[in-house]
């Protein structure tokens, strides 16, 4: 049986978890780099506004060298997909951090950028969109999150959502459950449909 992590409605503290360290050759990649794992510090100490200052910092410093090297535009001496993971990574975090503060309206945009620069192939980016459209009482944003939670989760095996998924004591999302909350999400949006026609 395929399952998940709920977000409902924070997410865990990051201390549960190493940091991820990432190592560049470009000068603006580097520094950018180097100031992940302080805001992830900063996170797991809940100084949330800092640690958000720093995720967005590095990202405006070295974003665009991260979309030339997805563009073989640059001297190509760092890997592209580590670069974007890098870049998704700090989305993720920085989201978590608003939403922890309230900001949601901001951190829906940081998860829509992971989720974007990723094709919604980044299930924690996801859960972030989830969590900020329950937030938000978005139940098309919802719906439209479940259904990207549901194709991540078909096109992978039992081994590789092993290996990919939390193991926090959160709420277990099973494939069957997604796909329930779907239609229910669908019935929701159906009525008040048919409530604005009359």
């Amino acid at each position: 049986m395929h399952f998940l992590k709920a977000p409902f409605i924070l997410f865990a503290s990051t201390s549960n978890h190493p940091s991820k360290t990432f190592s560049f050759q470009n000068e603006r990649l580097q520094n950018a780099a180097q100031l992940f794992p302080e805001a992830t510090l900063l996170l797991e100490q809940e100084k949330y506004k800092e640690s958000c200052d720093l995720y967005m910092q590095g990202i405006f410093l070295s974003r665009k060298v991260v979309q030339e090297l997805q563009q073989e535009q640059n001297d190509l001496t760092d890997d592209p997909k580590l670069a974007l993971d890098w870049m998704i990574e700090s989305y993720i975090q920085c989201s978590k951090a608003r939403i922890a503060m309230g900001d949601v309206n901001t951190a829906r945009s940081d998860a829509w950028a992971a989720c974007s620069f990723s094709n919604n192939e980044n299930v924690d980016a996801l859960l972030c969109m989830l969590t900020v459209c329950e937030l938000q009482e978005d139940t098309m944003g919802q719906l439209q999150t479940y259904k990207s939670i549901e194709n991540w989760m078909k096109n992978r095996d039992m081994e590789e959502l092993t290996r990919s998924l939390d193991k926090e004591n959160n709420e277990t999302l099973t494939l069957e459950i997604i796909c329930d909350r779907i239609v229910e999400l669908t019935r929701i949006l159906d009525e008040l449909h048919d409530i604005n026609k009359k």
